[in-house]
């Protein structure tokens, strides 16, 4: 099967789509709903394949229900003996339907049914009123045609009626499942469990450069194995294989500039690994900084799921080095940032899982150690599109006491606002872990108060 990029937007063959788009309209009522109004014969170049999607339509239409698949054949009998036609031919097409299925991703399909449509629908619009239109040289009396095309929704989702799904609420917020955890605990338990398991969430770490920001999605990234999840590492900051060579690192706990003399003992620790983890996976893909938009990275992903590889995680370094689509020459910085991390968070939606992108601090908080919203570098605008603000600082004396800090400032997840997390760094593996409470307090103490006292002398 050969799938094309065109327009920075995957397509998959007309011929395919046919056969999904007859699937979904015999199977589903969502999409029989979506089409009752507007299907055009035309658009099918199969004639057997309109034929069956105009008799469910018709059926749909007429009965409020779908066709069982005993009376859709009794139907394409009688119409076979009409057109003069074996019935097996439609019997052919039918069965060839329903076995159709490229991908296990829902929206890939949707996408590709729906883009479909608005081609084809647009094309007999326009085929059926060229004539008038070139001699008044107006559209106006088509518009609404046009718009009943290119507003055609597959979301049937009406929203929460509060008051009738009061018990379906209840279950889905006490349910754990529906979060999804990174893996750190100590992070974890101030996001009530973990970010959204079914993404429309995205999480933005913030801090100068040099804290630390890749090496706490390396972290991530290395835990999540560790769950028998499957993560996708897109970076703009740092080379791919450097940054697989962070991740060998940790999964050897060896100091990460002699990695490249342990090939064998790397080879045999991830095939233990992945043995242990079945479903686990990690792709790590690199673009050149600031050289594509959301949209191409989308089109990436889409790509990625066709293969069979279904990120449940998805980490992206860094923000600032990533472009917006529909981006405007006369754009500035606050707008371009503020609308990469819009155009990053409608992803969540269409892929259902969380993102993780960090960004980078303004001169202003640099080495500061109450960082806040207000020192987030070129668009504050981020503030307003992430559902979580993570600062990732250190105090005087706690690099050399290898501890990293870590403070929400913006928590839509449910957790506390203004708390710091300390963890332990190992800058030979760049390996994260907790502290127990005694080293918090003396770190603490060694931050806070020691500095403090040697100023005074």
């Amino acid at each position: 099967m050969v799938y094309q990029k065109k327009n920075e937007t995957l397509q998959l063959p007309d011929e395919i789509i046919e056969l999904l788009f007859l699937n979904k309209i015999l199977t589903s009522e969502t999409y029989t709903n979506a089409f009752l109004e507007v299907f055009d014969s035309r658009w099918m170049t199969n004639k057997i394949s309109a034929n069956i999607v105009n008799i469910v339509l018709a059926y749909y239409k007429k009965i409020k229900k779908l066709p069982t698949l005993t009376i859709l054949k009794q139907l394409l009998i009688k119409v076979a003996e009409k057109n003069q036609i074996e019935s097996k031919e439609y019997f052919d097409y039918l069965d060839k339907s329903f076995k159709t299925n490229i991908s296990d991703d829902e929206q890939i399909v949707q996408d590709g049914i729906l883009d479909f449509a608005k081609r084809r629908g647009l094309y007999f619009k326009i085929f059926d009123n060229i004539d008038n239109i070139e001699k008044k040289r107006d559209v106006s009396s088509i518009v609404n045609d046009f718009s009943s095309i290119l507003n055609i929704s597959i979301d049937q989702d009406l929203g929460l009626n509060y008051f009738t799904h009061i018990k379906q609420h209840i279950e889905t917020i006490n349910n754990t499942d529906s979060r999804y955890p990174i893996g750190i605990p100590e992070i974890d338990s101030e996001f009530n469990g973990g970010l959204l398991k079914n993404g429309k969430c995205i999480w933005v770490p913030i801090g100068m450069p040099g804290i630390g920001k890749t090496m706490l999605l390396t972290n991530i990234a290395h835990r999540q194995l560790r769950l028998n999840k499957k993560v996708l590492i897109i970076t703009f900051e740092l080379e791919r294989d450097l940054y697989a060579q962070r991740i060998d690192a940790l999964n050897l706990d060896l100091e990460i500039n002699v990695i490249p003399s342990k090939g064998q003992q790397l080879i045999k620790h991830v095939d233990n690994l992945q043995l242990k983890n079945p479903q686990a996976g990690l792709v790590i893909k690199e673009f050149p900084p600031r050289t594509v938009n959301v949209a191409y990275v989308e089109n990436y992903i889409n790509k990625l799921i066709l293969s069979g590889f279904k990120p449940n995680i998805i980490l992206i370094d860094y923000l600032n080095l990533l472009r917006p689509n529909g981006e405007s020459q006369d754009s500035g910085m606050y707008e371009k940032v503020g609308n990469t991390c819009l155009d990053i968070r409608a992803l969540t939606y269409k892929f259902c899982v969380p993102i993780v992108i960090p960004t980078q601090l303004n001169t202003e908080g640099f080495d500061n150690t109450s960082p806040s919203m207000a020192n987030i570098a070129e668009s504050r605008a981020v503030a307003f599109h992430a559902d979580a603000i993570t600062a990732v600082f250190q105090g005087p004396g706690d690099r050399e006491s290898n501890v990293i800090n870590c403070k929400n400032l913006k928590n839509r997840l449910g957790g506390r606002i203004g708390k710091t997390i300390q963890l332990r760094i190992n800058y030979d593996t760049l390996k994260l872990s907790a502290m127990d409470k005694a080293d918090q307090q003396t770190t603490n103490k060694n931050v806070t108060g020691i500095v403090n006292e040697l100023e005074n002398i």
